[in-house]
């Protein structure tokens, strides 16, 4: 069968091979110009990246170790001669404070300040008012509401006129206050000074 194909080959007319070659150069001649050809490509180093450095400051810083200081003996006493005198007058002064003295307070609180005691004080005596004679010519009745201060020692040292009646009266009450005696009040057994209601009643006969 093959050599058949031959035969037919041989047989073909010499035109149709001169078509066929030049048929062939020809479409050998498209695909080399139809098929682009292979660019080389250079090598290309890689990139390096930027690498950034943070700079930490020092901020301990090392003091170098100082010198051990010296430490001073103390200074021997020297003790006096037996034949020297102390002048006594120029080293101690002379005072007037009487150290028996019991020490008073003399601040007075606010009459709307609050002072606890466990005892309240006691009045031990209340003179009694002069009833003026104008008032008592113009027939002037009434109570005199006072506050006193009762110091630690039982006496008063201040007198604030709650309510009055008339300033003659009110006048009155107030200087008489001034001579009561109280047994003072106590916190937890400790004399203390406290404000106490006082009052006076005016009556005429």
């Amino acid at each position: 069968m093959a050599e058949q194909h031959v035969r037919r080959l041989q047989d073909m007319s010499p035109q149709i091979t001169r078509i066929a070659l030049i048929a062939s150069f020809a479409l050998m001649l498209l695909m080399m110009w139809t098929i682009p050809s292979p660019k080389p490509t250079p090598y290309r180093p890689k990139k390096i990246r930027d690498v950034n450095i943070d700079v930490v400051e020092q901020t301990e810083v090392i003091q170098e170790p100082t010198e051990p200081q010296v430490i001073q003996k103390p200074k021997q006493v020297v003790e006096a001669e037996p034949d020297e005198e102390i002048d006594e007058e120029a080293t101690i002064a002379d005072t007037d404070l009487d150290l028996d003295q019991k020490a008073v307070d003399t601040t007075i609180p606010p009459p709307d300040a609050f002072i606890p005691y466990s005892n309240a004080p006691v009045t031990l005596s209340k003179p009694m008012p002069e009833y003026p004679e104008m008032a008592r010519k113009a027939q002037l009745e009434g109570r005199v509401s006072l506050k006193v201060y009762v110091d630690v020692d039982g006496n008063v040292k201040d007198v604030v006129l709650l309510k009055g009646v008339s300033p003659a009266l009110d006048q009155s009450a107030m200087r008489a206050a001034l001579k009561a005696k109280f047994k003072p009040a106590e916190n937890n057994g400790v004399p203390i000074g406290v404000w106490w209601g006082f009052t006076y009643n005016f009556t005429l006969h």
